[in-house]
């Protein structure tokens, strides 16, 4: 990596070459997602950018309705959605959303406990 980072910032690199490579970077896909094409204001995206990157991502695979980031979680990490959809959860309620944590195991039996013990109260009147 800070070999390939090193031959980039120099000046040993022909520009041409420097230019060619973000396109088949992730199969082209990084230099078309968003993080990237948000700067469709700007003039242009210097050439050696997407290739520097690169150079630092990581690839990760998510299945569907797998959390790769909860809320009050540290961001360690910048998550570029190359195919799919990233998306905030939340749940609705009369008073506007409210952010979605998942529950612990412990969190879940109580829970369920508490519904359990509230219906036999309830058969009990």
């Amino acid at each position: 990596k800070e070999e390939m980072e090193q031959l980039l910032l120099s000046k040993y690199m022909p520009r041409d070459i420097v230019c060619r490579l973000p396109d088949g970077l992730f199969h082209g896909k990084l230099c078309k997602n968003a993080f990237l094409q948000c700067c469709d204001m700007a003039p242009f995206i210097p050439p050696r950018l997407p290739s520097l990157l690169a150079i630092h991502l990581q690839s990760a695979e998510y299945f569907t309705g797998e959390v790769a980031y909860q809320m009050h979680d540290y961001a360690y990490n910048l998550g570029l959605v190359i195919h799919g959809t990233f998306a905030y959860v939340g749940e609705p309620s009369p008073h506007g959303g409210i952010d979605a944590v998942l529950q612990t195991e412990d969190e879940v039996v109580a829970e369920e406990t508490r519904a359990r013990l509230s219906a036999e109260e309830t058969r009990a009147r």
